[in-house]
């Protein structure tokens, strides 16, 4: 089965280091090069039922003009069917980590363990049901201007 990884950071070195961690395991990654929002503030997830862009999401928090938080949450209030999404960063608070479990985010700190971000693929990729579809909405509206070109 085809599983589809989405990666968002602005350091281009650690893009390549989570899409790594990704394909190795298999999984079609897309990359972007900071927080690429899905469209405008009032638009909608344009996935069908049955369908998503991705079966997993890792983001880092601090990103320029939007952190990985605010990205999250663009994405929920938008929609999105994406079940699995995980915030990576060297410099959370307890706050925003608190916050980001609230919100059913995996919180990983850097330097993070590659070992313990396997697993955590694994374990959601594992739970995906063989019936739903993957789209190519989201990499081809707006998003394409944050994609990684080097990926």
């Amino acid at each position: 089965m085809r599983i589809r990884v989405f990666v968002f950071d602005d350091e281009p070195t650690i893009r390549r280091v989570f899409a790594t961690v990704a394909r190795r395991r298999g999984y079609e990654v897309e990359v972007f090069g900071g927080a690429a929002p899905c469209g405008p503030p009032e638009s909608m997830c344009t996935c069908s039922s049955g369908e998503r862009c991705a079966d997993a999401m890792i983001t880092d928090y601090n990103m320029p003009g939007m952190n990985g938080l605010d990205l999250v949450l663009h994405f929920r209030a938008r929609g999105c069917r994406c079940p699995a999404m995980a915030m990576v960063s060297g410099f959370l608070t307890a706050e925003v980590a608190a916050r980001a479990k609230e919100l059913g985010l995996a919180v990983f700190s850097k330097p993070v363990s590659w070992k313990d971000l396997e697993a955590w693929l694994a374990s959601h990729c594992e739970a995906i049901p063989p019936d739903r579809r993957l789209t190519d909405h989201y990499p081809t509206g707006p998003a394409a201007a944050f994609r990684d070109p080097q990926e």
